[in-house]
């Protein structure tokens, strides 16, 4: 049985089943594009009776260097992880990176300006809405973003608000998306480079989301590169995806993971936590652990 929570089970049942273990390595605060600061987040985890977990925040571990003493509470639970933002192949890829240290490290020059590209590309898509007759101003976006990341997630927000979509998914659709009007693209490094990093920086890479946006199929090239797991155990895969990308990841020996994508509670998702077999967990734990 594997799946990711949606009604707020707790963990204690997996807890007395150490066969299945109850995680969550891909989550969201208001550091980046999350609802909830990460002592609110630290909070549900603790409700729902997490064995591991961890923060991934876009371009930034701001997470652990603010809140130091609500993280320190889950102990050894904590992974610290970080969503890298890279392309490869035309495509938008996010590597997940887990176990990087603190301070200075070749992944937090390679994401040190990041904030500051993002920054820029609001600008350029409030630009671009303004010419199609939607006045939106950097304080109306700014409004929805707490931490120093302002991406397209916040202008979606901002557009809800002021009556311009009926929800988020249709902000991406129609307007801030790929195929949206004001669609503005956004330089990040090479996928090779950030895996690179995060490898120099003494983390374990992890390609995130595979099935959104095909870069499963850039999957070789980035297994060459030095890609050492994949997030098989995703919110939005289905079961066939998931066996799929379980035997894949068998075959290629890379170490599988498993995360919901959290950025709050919705109506279909009110807390954290996938549930999942110990042993497919295993040689990811074991990666980060000997890396500490």
């Amino acid at each position: 049985m594997r799946w990711c929570a949606t009604e707020g089970r707790r963990g204690v049942e997996c807890k007395l089943d150490r066969a299945m273990m109850m995680v969550d390595l891909h989550t969201h605060t208001t550091e980046s594009d999350g609802f909830l600061s990460a002592p609110a987040l630290v909070a549900l985890v603790q409700h729902a009776g997490i064995d591991y977990f961890s923060i991934t925040d876009h371009d930034t571990l701001a997470a652990y260097d603010r809140h130091p003493a609500a993280l320190a509470t889950l102990g050894s639970r904590l992974i610290r992880g970080m969503e890298v933002s890279s392309h490869a192949g035309g495509h938008d890829v996010h590597i997940l990176a887990y176990g990087v240290g603190l301070g200075e490290t070749p992944l937090s020059r390679l994401v040190a300006h990041r904030a500051a590209a993002r920054r820029d590309r609001v600008t350029r898509i409030l630009e671009k809405l303004a010419a199609a007759g939607i006045r939106l101003s950097e304080d109306d976006v700014a409004r929805h973003a707490r931490g120093a990341m302002v991406g397209r997630s916040h202008v979606a927000r901002a557009l809800v608000e002021a009556g311009h979509a009926t929800g988020t998914d249709d902000a991406f659709r129609r307007f801030v998306g790929r195929s949206g009007l004001a669609f503005t693209p956004i330089e990040a490094p090479a996928a090779s480079t950030a895996i690179a990093a995060i490898r120099e920086s003494g983390g374990v890479s992890v390609l995130a989301h595979p099935s959104r946006g095909s870069v499963a199929a850039l999957l070789p090239d980035l297994i060459s590169s030095g890609l050492q797991g994949l997030e098989v155990f995703y919110a939005a895969h289905d079961a066939s995806e998931i066996e799929r990308y379980r035997t894949f990841a068998e075959n290629a020996n890379l170490a599988m993971t498993a995360g919901s994508d959290f950025h709050g509670a919705s109506d279909d998702r009110r807390a954290p936590g996938c549930e999942v077999e110990a042993r497919d967990l295993d040689p990811f734990l074991r990666l980060v652990i000997e890396g500490r």
